[in-house]
């Protein structure tokens, strides 16, 4: 489980052309022969260095851990791995001390006590099945200021254009910019998108300009965003997350989390019942709930609401994804449990699940290829 918070800062209106944003993809080893599979997602800062985001996996198992950086940076980039929240600490399961250069990470991982470390050593890799990224990023602002009032409107995007020669790469970045656009989706019960969304068309629809009449009575600095990440980039599967937040006025603005996932074969977005045998809601369910009180530091079988949750039982929602070592369901705000929860997410292992998967997709062959590792 863990919390997701946004802010975004009003800015004057670009188009880079070549993004400060990137996207990466490293293979190599922690210690001496674990190998593992590193995204990092780099984004420039104020200082002229960059921050960082990601999650690594042990390509035994492919399940993701999360990589987030501490407020407090150093020379060196610290990453904590799976950093929550567990009502009265930020705890976390390990500790990254690297240096991002060039095409290589190279650093040191230890444990959360600091007891034992090990050695890091990655390069960017490629290998066939996954793709290089492109972010393509926009964003537009105006505010003005009365005495102590301020008023003003923001939105922003960053969204992910995939290259490689897969077929179905065009029909995914035309999915991923129509993702991107903020235009009104429907009006009159008539879609209001154009058929083919360009990069102009989601330039122009970010767009935000000062009205012509203020209503100072209702002064506050609004904003509107999408960014996404690369939550799979692995044998020719692809799944994006798309992380929306909204501030209209009020406590705090509202956020949330949606995912797509396609076959980079065919271009097509995936549908969770095409991948799975009828019936394993439940089951799914129950060990979603055992990974939820993992998480949280709960024992196995305590009520969910120990946890955080509204209620004690959770059931799964539409709103899955699809990792390198299983499929993972994500929660809303205020979904299953309070804002200060934050976003809700677990992944459930191949292991776990495999049997319950359709036998002759590309989501089944690839759970057979780890759980054979």
């Amino acid at each position: 489980m863990k919390l997701l918070i946004f802010l975004y800062s009003a800015a004057l209106a670009l188009a880079d052309d070549e993004p400060k944003d990137s996207i990466r993809r490293y293979e190599g080893t922690i210690g001496k022969d674990l190998a593992i599979t590193l995204t990092l997602h780099a984004t420039a800062n104020d200082t002229g260095g960059d921050d960082y985001a990601g999650s690594y996996a042990y390509k035994k198992t492919g399940v993701p851990i999360t990589l987030t950086q501490p407020e407090e940076k150093s020379a060196t980039s610290e990453f904590l791995e799976n950093e929550h929240w567990d009502g009265e600490k930020t705890i976390f399961t390990g500790k990254w001390k690297v240096k991002v250069e060039g095409d290589t990470v190279t650093g040191t991982w230890s444990s959360s006590d600091g007891k034992k470390s090990q050695p890091i050593s990655l390069t960017e890799s490629y290998p066939a099945g996954s793709f290089r990224v492109d972010i393509i990023h926009y964003e537009s602002s105006w505010s003005r200021k009365r005495d102590r009032e301020e008023i003003g409107d923001s939105k922003s995007v960053d969204f992910l254009q995939f290259k490689g020669d897969a077929p179905g790469l065009p029909a995914i970045n035309a999915a991923l910019r129509r993702a991107a656009w903020f235009g009104d989706a429907e009006r009159d019960g008539k879609s209001q998108a154009p058929a083919e969304v360009s990069l102009a068309d989601v330039e122009k629809s970010v767009t935000t300009q000062q009205p012509a009449t203020i209503a100072w009575s209702e002064a506050y600095l609004g904003s509107q965003s999408i960014r996404m990440n690369v939550v799979m980039n692995e044998s020719r599967l692809i799944c994006v997350s798309l992380i929306a937040s909204e501030y209209t006025g009020g406590a705090h603005a509202n956020f949330g989390i949606s995912y797509l996932t396609f076959d980079a074969e065919t271009g097509k977005p995936l549908k969770l019942e095409e991948l799975v045998i009828p019936g394993f809601e439940k089951r799914w369910a129950a060990l979603g709930a055992a990974e939820i009180r993992t998480a949280c530091g709960q024992k196995p079988g305590s009520p969910l609401t120990e946890s955080g949750l509204f209620e004690d039982k959770l059931e799964l929602n539409q709103n899955w994804f699809l990792t390198p070592g299983g499929i993972g369901f994500s929660y809303d705000p205020y979904e299953i449990a309070s804002f200060a929860q934050g976003i809700i997410e677990f992944t459930l292992p191949w292991k776990a699940i495999a049997a319950d998967l359709k036998p002759g997709t590309r989501v089944e062959g690839l759970a057979k290829s780890v759980l054979e590792r």
